[in-house]
């Protein structure tokens, strides 16, 4: 018999396999970052896969097999996609689930991340904000502190370079962080701004140019 697991799982990614399948990525809340194939998943009428929508908070069934885990079942608790849509948060949340996809390795469990990418994706898809600038600063918020945890996080306190926290005037997305006016170099065009509603462009172009975004 074929060993199961059923967990709380965020969907991260899917993509077509073979001709009818779907493989799907998942962060679990108790297995960590799983991946497994829905058979039948690319047919119309198919069950699953409403189910296994990026995206979502999934109840999933895995069973392992020889060469690749099945999804043998799936149930969404409910979804992160914006009502009404907005195009940026969906970039946004897009964003976030592509960063744990690529920054985490498989089957490690870490029930910590799971709590803060379910509050990354409720908080930036479902609150509401009347101020301009305010989603950008939540995504930012989320975003370095998923990054942080991971171990990802650029330097914001003192220059890369030299370590002194004084002068930083420019954010160098190679280097991992700011830097002073002392060490600045050509090419580093970033000016960095400490303010925290402009933390989400740092953090972004930061994890970008590791290709994890």
């Amino acid at each position: 018999m074929p060993q199961t697991i059923t967990d709380r799982a965020i969907v991260l990614y899917r993509e077509q396999w073979r001709e009818s399948d779907k493989r799907v990525i998942f962060y679990t809340e108790h297995h960590g970052k799983r991946s497994a194939v829905a058979i039948g998943a690319a047919k119309i009428r198919s069950k699953l896969a409403g189910h296994l929508e990026p995206l979502r908070s999934t109840r999933v069934m895995i069973a392992s097999g020889k060469q690749t885990d099945k999804i043998a079942q799936a149930l969404t608790i409910e979804s992160f996609v914006p009502d009404p849509f907005d195009a940026q948060r969906i970039v946004y949340l897009g964003a976030v689930t592509r960063f744990i996809s690529r920054a985490v390795e498989s089957n490690a469990p870490d029930e910590e991340l799971f709590g803060l990418l379910y509050s990354a994706l409720v908080d930036i898809s479902g609150a509401s904000f009347s101020e301009p600038g305010a989603v950008d600063g939540i995504f930012g918020a989320h975003l370095f502190a998923l990054a942080t945890h991971v171990g990802y996080a650029p330097e914001f306190m003192q220059c890369v370079v030299c370590s002194r926290g004084e002068e930083l005037i420019k954010f160098s997305p190679s280097q991992g962080g700011v830097v002073c006016r002392t060490c600045v170099v050509p090419g580093v065009s970033m000016v960095y701004e400490p303010a925290p509603e402009k933390a989400h462009t740092f953090v972004f172009e930061h994890l970008r140019w590791r290709g994890l975004i």
